[in-house]
């Protein structure tokens, strides 16, 4: 019982990290609309190479802080930040379909498995 707790504890902190805009340090601009969603780059590059290349290499992003992603919806955006994080990605078949086509353009394989 004393484990179950901790681990709704440890997922209330991690939504907290996900919620919470004073603890983020970039933020990307999703979909043609560019819908801002403030993020923490270091979980986002773990997921993929082109990601931390973007987020930490000599591109315009990594030294703005905004990463823009005109191809990636809000829901895959929401999934992948929420896998980053070790959090059930509430996948529906939509969002599992968005996310399915970012994880190919972003070279996320296990999330694409």
């Amino acid at each position: 019982m004393a484990m179950e707790a901790f681990k709704q504890a440890q997922d209330r902190w991690c939504e907290r990290l996900i919620s919470d805009e004073d603890l983020c340090d970039a933020v990307a601009l999703v979909g043609p609309e560019r819908h801002r969603v403030p993020f923490i780059r270091a979980h986002l590059a773990t997921l993929s190479e082109p990601l931390k290349a973007a987020l930490y290499g000599d591109f315009r992003e990594g030294h703005t802080g905004e990463l823009i992603l005109e191809d990636v919806t809000v829901d895959a955006f929401d999934v992948m930040i929420r896998s980053a994080y070790h959090l059930e990605p509430k996948l529906t078949p939509l969002r599992a379909l968005h996310a399915f086509t970012a994880a190919r353009l972003y070279m996320i394989d296990d999330l694409e498995k």
